[in-house]
């Protein structure tokens, strides 16, 4: 398997989208395993989703998201990855709309 040369975390597609979007990561690093959490919020700051809590080795990842009960708006997701070390943490937030 080939291991991404960085973290990142790629804008969602389709945006804007309805009722569903994918949102693309990548995972780099050394470690076995990273805590991983993938969350959207709407613009009052509040959850409205979890799509990942837990671990994850390093790789490519996608996830599908559902706004099927959501209102149309913009909403926010963020994704950050903890190694256990400064060099190994990455935060990233983007911004998606949804338009039913």
């Amino acid at each position: 398997d080939l291991i991404p040369r960085e973290m990142k975390l790629f804008t969602n597609y389709p945006n804007p989208f309805n009722p569903e979007t994918v949102i693309r990561y990548t995972i780099s690093g050394e470690r076995e395993q990273y805590n991983v959490s993938l969350k959207v919020y709407n613009l009052l700051g509040q959850e409205v989703a979890t799509l990942i809590e837990g671990e994850q080795k390093p790789g490519y990842y996608e996830v599908r998201f559902s706004g099927r009960t959501l209102t149309t708006g913009v909403y926010f997701y963020r994704f950050a990855v903890d190694g256990g070390t400064q060099d190994s943490r990455y935060v990233d937030i983007k911004k998606m709309m949804l338009m039913k």
